[in-house]
């Protein structure tokens, strides 16, 4: 039986005949355990790792005990917030019997971390590409709305006073056919890129947008020696 072990695993030799009371160990188990190894002899590993009486559900030592083979578990260790991996070895006698066990703890918090980050990654690369395509579809409707809008301001008279309407409808859609080529940008991993305008002009033009059909109206009063500041679009 080969047991590769890394410098700073914590190693732990178990009796059989008590389950979980650790015979030998390691100086790296201090650091899992929080104790001097001269300490951890003779107690049991949930005791001291768990405080509780009897082995957790979770413990490969149980499960190894019933089928005399290597087994391990990822287990989050809450009141150190670290994540473990615990592997159980069998140690087998010539006539088959299980005499002790071998007890590797390893910390995988990082290489946790890492694996959730990875996760979160293919996450936002998938919304990436759900929104791409729903921009797509999206902008291509605003085309039409606004190829539509702009034929109705050609037949119909001004004096009507339709135009006005159909004027700020287009101002709208224009707006949001903006809107839709970011999304669309930001789903292929484009960049903000900053670039200098008026404060003025995006508060007027945000505030009109966010009531389109209302009956709430606005009036601004905004100064006009404000400075120009660095506005955010991704291109």
């Amino acid at each position: 039986m080969a047991i590769y072990i890394r410098r700073y695993d914590g190693l732990g030799v178990f009796d059989r005949k008590k389950k979980c009371r650790i015979l030998r160990s390691n100086r790296a188990s201090e650091k899992f355990l929080g104790i001097p190894v001269e300490k951890m002899i003779g107690r049991f590993c949930y005791e001291l790792t768990h405080g509780t009486e009897e082995p957790i559900p979770e413990c490969p030592m149980q499960k190894m005990l019933q089928t005399y083979q290597h087994e391990a578990v990822d287990l989050y260790v809450q009141e150190m917030n670290r994540w473990w991996r615990i592997s159980v070895d069998p140690v087998i006698d010539e006539d088959r019997n299980l005499v002790k066990a071998v007890h590797i703890v390893r910390d995988i918090t990082e290489l946790k971390k890492l694996e959730e980050g990875r996760l979160k990654t293919m996450k936002l690369e998938s919304i990436g590409i759900i929104a791409g395509g729903i921009s797509h579809d999206f902008n291509n409707l605003l085309s039409v709305i606004i190829g539509n809008i702009e034929l109705a301001k050609d037949d119909i008279k001004l004096e009507t006073g339709v135009s006005e309407f159909l004027t700020e409808a287009e101002k709208a859609s224009l707006q949001a056919q903006e809107l839709t080529k970011q999304l669309i940008t930001f789903s292929k991993g484009g960049a903000p890129v900053k670039k200098i305008g008026s404060i003025g002009v995006i508060v007027k033009e945000s505030t009109n947008f966010s009531i389109i059909g209302s009956n709430v109206k606005c009036e601004f009063f905004i100064p006009r020696n404000l400075r120009l500041v660095n506005l955010t679009k991704v291109r």
